[in-house]
């Protein structure tokens, strides 16, 4: 299959991959105060974080760094008492906070975009308001790490703590080092709140390459397009911490896991369909066909229309592979 028609059969199949969500916003800022040249832009989204807002909101102000740095907060629509934390902030640090606000809630995609493309600065860092940095030296020594290496792209380790805060079992980030391979292996995968990115470099692949929506809203997808199009470099210390709640978008669906390998897939098969054939790494593929399988022998049957769609997936990856290994590997249903 040439690479035009599988990335008209991604279109076909995942149609809401392509589809990005319009975000009409206000932003709550003071111009005047604001710090004329921030060397980073630190991006937070939020959604009815409550209860941890302040204590993420804190561990940014708590950075000791020789720059500047604005603080860019995305509200999906809150219902609760989030907004009012997030005024309060903006009147009591009004050089660092801008506040944008969505008028309707977009799932944290819309939002993504709205508050992205507002960053002045030329390093993005990035934070949910559920998660929060453990150092105050995380932005000085991974912006160190980036100028010092010529790095597109910083990662750090994440610790993951429960709801009190205690530290769990996971960490996140463990890889020495980031290549094309190691960046498309989930198991890999550099927690958000671990990111520090140049905005050029961010916007080229996120943007100008002409990839779905879907890539850029995804952590699997964005690592694994970092690790292919730039060069990364990694702090190998703890800076930030995960809190595992149980109601995020990803470990909420743990007792339904092929809702996440779907999720997967269709990020992962987009990713490699639009990525010029040069930046192609051989791990997506390998982890396209993993995904296939786990989503075909973990979903229902009656799941008929999404076991078809990855059947068809698979079938277009074929010529990549060997074709006989990988029928009888992945078992595929006929139409």
């Amino acid at each position: 299959m040439t690479d035009s028609a599988l990335r008209t059969l991604c279109k076909d199949i995942f149609p809401e991959a392509f589809a990005a969500r319009p975000c009409p916003v206000d932003e709550i800022s003071d111009s005047s105060r604001l710090c004329a040249n921030p060397r980073v832009s630190v991006l937070v989204a939020t959604y009815n974080h409550e209860p941890w807002i302040r204590k993420a909101l804190d561990s940014i102000l708590a950075q000791q760094c020789p720059f500047d740095f604005e603080i860019l907060v995305g509200d999906d629509c809150s219902t609760d008492a989030s907004r009012d934390v997030l005024r309060e902030y903006q009147q009591a640090y009004p050089d660092k906070f801008r506040l944008v606000f969505a008028k309707q809630n977009t799932r944290a995609e819309g939002i993504m975009d709205a508050r992205d493309s507002r960053a002045r600065a030329p390093i993005l860092a990035f934070l949910e308001t559920d998660d929060f940095w453990s150092s105050p030296d995380k932005l000085r020594l991974q912006v160190d790490a980036l100028e010092r290496d010529g790095a597109d792209v910083c990662f750090a380790r994440t610790q993951g703590v429960d709801p009190n805060d205690c530290p769990l079992p996971k960490q996140y980030g463990m890889a020495p080092r980031y290549t094309a391979a190691v960046g498309a292996n989930p198991r890999n995968l550099p927690h958000l709140s671990s990111w520090v990115i140049r905005r050029d470099f961010y916007r080229h692949v996120m943007f100008e390459l002409g990839l779905p929506p879907i890539v850029r809203y995804l952590d699997l997808s964005s690592v694994a397009l970092y690790c292919a199009c730039g060069k990364t470099t990694v702090v190998p210390q703890f800076l930030s911490c995960y809190r595992i709640t149980g109601k995020g978008i990803w470990t909420s669906q743990e007792d339904r896991p092929w809702e996440n390998l779907w999720v997967m897939l269709r990020a992962f098969t987009c990713l490699w369909a639009f990525l010029p054939r040069k930046s192609r790494p051989l791990k997506l593929r390998e982890e396209i066909f993993d995904a296939a399988w786990k989503f075909l022998r973990q979903a229902p049957e009656s799941d008929i229309s999404r076991r078809r769609s990855v059947t068809r997936v698979a079938r277009a990856l074929v010529p990549y592979w060997d074709l006989h290994a990988v029928l009888r590997a992945l078992r595929l249903p006929k139409d």
